[in-house]
């Protein structure tokens, strides 16, 4: 009966038929593109229903395309060779790969599909009759064993891909057979040059492989560079232009590139060495300029403390970074400094982009203000304040932040000199530190240690002092004294722990929680470094501290 259904009931537009709707249901061909950033085109009947853009297009064909190794049917290759008609090429074509069925493929599943649709015509031809009971089961598995048969013989039916290669020629090659859904097996085929990690940024660059620049370009677009992958097939495909993108925004957080946007009013902004917003990034007038050709409209200021810009600060024989004169920061970004860093084996040549005097001193006093970077001379010293009028900023130098003033470095006992009838002040004391360091001490240090000292009550404000929040030239009206017996018991002194020594602390926690009996131990804790610390250092400090406490976050 099946022999006999196969061959004179099972027609061929009813085989045809059934294979088209079972490949409509095949999950198997299109199973993880969507997450990787592609462009799903399931079955389309015409070219131009696959959009012509830089957006990565993964296509499935019908039976209609069927290919065999190096030689991709005339169906496939319209749809690689233009959009609407042939007079009007597809431009984007490295970034459309199809995926159609081999002929031997598609003859094995024919063959699956007829046996399955006799099968069928026989279950149908008895049922309501009366048959043995072992027959009927028996035909109810061959039905249901055909029917879990057709998705694997679709997906292995699957085997071609037909994509432009490196010379921009349509080719057909056959994949290897796979259980792996057909999308993840193509994405890995070294034949497709499927970009599969991020795009180094160095590569993005002139002397790169990818061979991105004209001679004589000093900057491009950086709309450009994202569709340069989609429309040349002499670069790899990317699934998506934000790997392009992504890796423009490195480059310009590493240094390689600036990035500049223009303004209405025909300025710029410019980015380097930071984060651009991601509607900066997203927008099509974005430039990427080559740094010995930039010119920087902003410096973020955290760039000029120590250790954040190649070849800007010099370390001494003891790794102590030595102070670096303004005028020595205003040479850097003169225009044609190129910085010289050691690697392994060999010296790298990074270049500096210029930048006008007045935008470096300004990040210079927005640093200085910060406090993220110390100025002196002979006769100022500055941190955490506005420099001092009348100051020749570029005859400074600038220095690391100062260690700290602890509240046990302003009691009468460590600084006699500066009390006087139970009282100080904040002059007094800063000029008594500064004889007591190799540098003079900026106000800002002595006041942050006032207001931690006032704090803790180790001082106090007496009724006539002024804020503590103000000015040096004013410091002589912070007025403090002694805290008055009585009332709440100062807190102990704090004492600053080394990483190793807070390890040996919480080792010995079972041992203090025996000693302190039924009481609640408990720490009070701050985090501080001791030198300068980048944004993005700190962002990773404070999410590794918020795991033992969303209150702990690094000192300033």
């Amino acid at each position: 009966m099946h022999d006999h259904a196969c061959i004179n009931r099972v027609t061929r537009a009813g085989i045809e038929e059934r294979i088209k709707q079972a490949i409509r249901r095949a999950k198997s061909l299109w199973t993880g593109a969507q997450e990787t950033g592609a462009k799903i085109h399931k079955f389309p009947r015409l070219p131009k229903e696959v959009n012509d853009n830089a957006d990565f297009r993964f296509v499935i064909l019908g039976p209609e395309a069927e290919s065999s190794s190096g030689h991709p049917s005339g169906e496939a290759k319209k749809f690689l060779a233009y959009t609407t008609s042939s007079d009007r090429p597809r431009v984007y074509r490295n970034s459309v790969v199809l995926a159609v069925p081999s002929r031997e493929g598609m003859s094995a599943l024919s063959g699956h599909t007829r046996s399955l649709l006799g099968w069928e015509t026989v279950q149908e031809d008895l049922t309501g009759q009366q048959i043995d009971p072992v027959r009927r089961d028996r035909l109810k598995r061959y039905v249901q064993h055909a029917r879990k048969g057709l998705p694997g013989m679709i997906r292995q039916a699957y085997g071609v891909v037909v994509t432009v290669n490196e010379q921009n020629e349509i080719h057909a090659f056959k994949l290897p057979g796979s259980d792996k859904p057909l999308f993840e097996q193509i994405r890995t085929d070294k034949k497709t040059r499927i970009v599969k990690e991020g795009l180094n940024p160095e590569a993005l660059l002139p002397e790169g492989p990818y061979d991105l620049w004209q001679e004589g370009d000093e900057s491009r677009l950086a709309t450009e560079l994202k569709e340069a992958f989609a429309r040349y097939p002499r670069l790899p495909k990317v699934l998506r232009p934000g790997q392009v993108t992504d890796a423009v925004s490195q480059g310009v957080r590493e240094g390689l590139f600036v990035a500049r946007l223009p303004r209405p009013d025909k300025s710029f902004r410019t980015w380097w060495r930071e984060d651009m917003e991601p509607e900066v990034v997203k927008d099509d007038l974005l430039e990427i300029v080559l740094p010995n050709r930039a010119n920087l409209a902003a410096i973020d200021h955290l760039l000029l403390t120590p250790g954040q810009l190649p070849g800007l600060w010099e370390a001494d024989d003891s790794d102590e970074f030595r102070p670096l004169p303004v005028a020595s920061v205003l040479k850097y970004f003169a225009g044609g400094h190129v910085a010289t860093i050691p690697r392994d084996g060999y010296d790298d040549q990074i270049p500096i982009p210029a930048c006008p005097e007045g935008v470096v001193l300004n990040a210079v006093e927005a640093g200085v203000r910060d406090g993220t970077l110390w100025i002196t001379n002979h006769s100022a010293s500055c941190w955490k304040e506005d420099l001092p009028a009348g100051i020749v900023i570029e005859n400074v130098k600038l220095r690391p932040p100062p260690d700290p003033v602890l509240p046990r470095d302003l009691v009468k006992e460590a600084v006699p000199s500066a009390w006087s009838n139970d009282s100080t002040n904040g002059l007094k004391l800063t000029k008594a530190l500064r004889q007591k360091r190799p540098v003079a001490l900026p106000w800002g240090a002595v006041r942050d240690g006032i207001n931690e000292a006032i704090a803790s009550r180790w001082l106090a404000l007496t009724s006539k002092s002024g804020s503590v929040e103000c000015s040096y030239d004013l410091s002589h009206r912070v007025v403090l004294t002694e805290p008055e017996p009585g009332g709440t018991e100062p807190p102990p002194r704090p004492v600053t722990l080394s990483m190793t020594e807070i390890q040996a602390l919480a080792e010995a926690a079972p041992d203090l929680l025996i000693a302190i009996g039924s009481a609640a131990l408990a720490f009070t804790v701050s985090v501080s470094a001791d030198g300068a610390v980048t944004r993005q250092d700190r962002a990773k400090v404070d999410a590794i501290l918020a795991t033992v406490s969303p209150a702990l976050k690094l000192r300033d």
